[in-house]
């Protein structure tokens, strides 16, 4: 996480339609349990994890696996642990245009700035302009209510490659184009989720259809002594 941490972040998007971006930008932020992203089946808008709030995961070609003194033979797949906290974890994520992301853009790596799979969560946005006091204010609003909140850029990994602890914050290589910003609250509730109210995010966030709101990103990227390419292309 040390080395996450280190990384500028430009930019936070949340995609989604119309009406929910427009709660979201009133300070009412819809915070959802992990465990309702856990799921073998792949969806269209690519929410679905099965390796989503794992605690470790081990592959059987680097560990021998005990169960009761004795070794489980032909074990296929990832083993993968979780523990029962997770079931009390729920989720914000944004998308974050981040120093990593515009460098990996400007060399080429990636054609785009913001991976246009991305609008599968809808072609709406809110685009926080400015990172930093919409932290502060999420910190301000937990503080208030009791709340632990954990908070960070994920880090991608090749699952197969993998072995030792997972954590919250790691996700399998095919998601990194989401970028995910993730926010985390630890909650003593059954609900499937919880609205966080922050306060009104208009005078540090823009809404708009998703398109409409590239230069503007563009600018604030710019103006943060972020280089773009002379290209226009998002």
């Amino acid at each position: 996480m040390k080395e996450r941490e280190k990384i500028q972040i430009y930019v936070l998007l949340k995609f989604g339609e119309r009406a929910f971006m427009e709660k979201f930008q009133r300070g009412q932020l819809h915070f959802q349990c992990l465990s309702a992203f856990k799921s073998e089946e792949p969806d269209e808008s690519g929410r679905n994890d099965p390796f989503e709030a794992a605690s470790a995961i081990y592959n059987p070609g680097s560990y021998k696996v005990y169960v009761g003194g004795k070794p489980l033979e032909d074990v296929e797949g990832p083993i993968v642990l979780q523990e029962n906290e997770a079931d009390r974890q729920y989720s914000l994520s944004l998308h974050g245009i981040t120093s990593e992301t515009v460098q990996r853009h400007v060399k080429g790596n990636e054609r785009h700035l913001i991976h246009p799979q991305n609008e599968k969560f809808g072609g709406y946005a809110v685009a926080i302009t400015n990172p930093k006091a919409f932290k502060e204010r999420i910190d301000e609003a937990c503080r208030k209510q009791g709340f632990g909140l954990r908070e960070g850029l994920v880090a991608y990994h090749e699952v197969e490659s993998f072995g030792g602890r997972w954590g919250y914050f790691r996700k399998p290589k095919e998601y990194e184009y989401q970028s995910e910003y993730r926010l985390l609250l630890d909650l003593q509730t059954n609900s499937e989720d919880y609205i966080l109210e922050i306060g009104d995010l208009s005078d540090i966030s823009e809404i708009g259809p998703y398109r409409e709101l590239i230069p503007r990103i563009r600018v604030k990227i710019r103006e943060e002594g972020g280089e773009l390419p002379e290209s226009e292309e998002d």
